[in-house]
């Protein structure tokens, strides 16, 4: 299973039937344009825009786990 798989599984749960979407507009917010492409490195920059758009449809605890449950796939 690569990265990509578990990072959408992931976002499946929070975000619903939106997940591949989502997905694909974070990896372009840092230039990557294939998210098959994502990479551990590429984490941090994912966290980073979860914190600035999941708050708009989910709730500051939902986020935060969110958010934790991606940065486990960077160890």
């Amino acid at each position: 299973m690569s990265l990509y798989d578990d990072v959408f599984r992931i976002s499946k749960e929070y975000t619903g039937i939106a997940a591949e979407e989502y997905l694909r507009r974070r990896c372009r917010s840092f230039d990557l344009l294939d998210p098959l492409q994502l990479q551990k490195e590429h984490i941090d920059r994912l966290i980073q825009g979860i914190d600035v758009t999941a708050g708009a449809y989910m709730n500051e605890a939902r986020v935060q786990a969110f958010k934790k449950e991606i940065l486990q796939l960077s160890k």
